[in-house]
């Protein structure tokens, strides 16, 4: 267990130089295992709606779960979760990349050469993820983005720091270009009716409204024709079906992530460097001021960021103009880069007190292995609701999908520990590792570890 002054993190002895090995289990710092386990938490919370029904559906405005309890719980995960874990995953990547290069430096070893090779990989599972599990992935951004981080890795930090800021606002820039190409076609509810009933739709009532919304004249197939079609191949298609299916909307949404998600994801890549490079998270209590500073604001200004944004998504209408996504677009840029630091800062202080450090211990056996468990919440969700499984697709609304990310991830902290207590790394970790070094890694735990 880490003690109250540091977290660990000790750069590595140069006894061998020039070469680059896995940090021993001993030498991790344990906060940042800890924030990794958080993050994927919340990643399930918001993939979750994503998993049980067709991304086309936040573009019909037809809302299948409109009761309150569902209501609530969608708009309870979209202020504390959406934006928030993937941007605190970009922080930590970032982090990381930064550590990997200072054991470069120690050890005398080519970073440029190991980073390039280690994103490679990464890119690879990517790719495999959306073709075999789902399209919803971050692994191919973050892998393509990160080769960004190479040439910028000779700049000072606080450089480094001052421009994540702009970076992230580019978010911005992106909205407004893509609302400037697609507001007329985006099927927003007429200025005389409202943007979702208040009956709930079972999946064939669901269907027969999108067949009945009127279509739109445009060379691109509608919005109401995507969400169907890719709600039947899901529901009903073969695996092979659904792996066609899933290609094509990870290609269609490509071009809104690069403009809307990649700005937040770099500039997040930034802020983590920064911490690493400034020791930060190594050291907190060295930190504490900094940190209370950061906690303070990030809630107040991640509140009020994310308020609004909750409350652009349930009250906008065609009648708003297209100017209303430029400002929810902004409440999302800063809201959730303010409320996740405040998820860093939170955590961290708290893992300055041992009662805390006991009772958030299990999050790091779960990131620990986080590409692991975080392939494996696809494996099962897409198991659990697509066609070619259980075939639960469009039945789960946001309240038991909520209990489902619970149950899932409560899963996933005993099977990460108990596979700790064998081996030395996951299954996917061991062998990005494996690949990334050019040599095979232990597997087995040792007594030293």
């Amino acid at each position: 267990m880490a003690s109250n002054a540091s977290f660990g993190g000790k750069l590595d002895p140069a006894s061998q130089r020039g070469r680059l090995e896995p940090v021993a289990s001993g030498a991790r710092i344990e906060l940042i295992d800890v924030l990794r386990g958080f993050a994927l938490l919340g990643i399930l919370a918001v993939n979750m709606r994503y998993f049980a029904h067709t991304i086309y559906l936040d573009m019909t405005w037809l809302e299948p779960f409109p009761g309150r309890l569902d209501r609530f719980v969608r708009a309870l995960v979209d202020l504390l979760c959406v934006g928030k874990f993937y941007s605190l995953f970009s922080f930590l990547f970032g982090f990381g990349a930064a550590l990997q290069m200072m054991r470069a430096e120690q050890r005398g070893a080519s970073f440029v050469r190991f980073f390039a090779r280690r994103l490679l990989v990464l890119l690879l599972f990517g790719v495999l993820h959306v073709v075999l599990l789902w399209d919803g992935d971050v692994l191919i951004q973050y892998a393509l983005l990160g080769f960004l981080l190479i040439p910028l890795r000779k700049c000072r930090p606080r450089n480094l720091l001052i421009v994540a800021g702009p970076i992230i606002l580019l978010s911005v820039v992106g909205t407004m270009v893509y609302m400037s190409q697609t507001w007329r076609d985006f099927p927003f509810p007429k200025q005389d009716e409202p943007a979702a009933t208040t009956e709930e739709f079972t999946p064939d009532e669901w269907l027969a409204e999108l067949e009945a919304e009127e279509q739109v004249a445009d060379e691109r197939p509608d919005y109401n024709e995507l969400a169907r079609e890719s709600y039947l191949t899901h529901r009903y298609g073969t695996y092979g079906d659904t792996i066609a299916q899933r290609v094509f909307e990870y290609w269609d949404g490509l071009y809104f992530m690069m403009l809307y998600m990649d700005p937040h994801v770099l500039g997040m890549f930034l802020i983590g460097w920064f911490a690493a490079r400034r020791r930060i998270l190594h050291d907190p209590n060295a930190h504490r001021t900094l940190l209370h500073r950061v906690l303070a604001v990030g809630l107040i200004v991640g509140l009020l960021g994310n308020v609004t944004m909750v409350w652009i998504e349930q009250t906008a209408s065609v009648a708003t103009g297209p100017w209303i996504w430029v400002l929810q677009s902004v409440a999302y840029a800063v809201g959730a880069t303010a409320l996740c630091l405040f998820y860093i800062a939170a955590i961290t202080l708290l893992m300055l007190h041992p009662v805390w450090q006991r009772r958030l211990h299990p999050l790091a056996w779960v990131g620990r292995m986080a590409l692991t468990n975080y392939l494996l919440q696809s494996l099962i969700c897409t198991l659990l609701f697509n066609g070619y499984g259980v075939g639960l697709y469009g039945e789960v609304g946001p309240a038991v999908g909520l209990v489902l990310t619970v149950v899932i991830y409560a899963a996933q902290i005993p099977l990460s520990a108990a596979w700790f207590g064998r081996y030395r790394f996951g299954p996917a970790e061991w062998l990005w590792r494996t690949l990334s070094y050019g040599r095979a890694q232990p597997m087995l735990r040792r007594a030293a570890d």
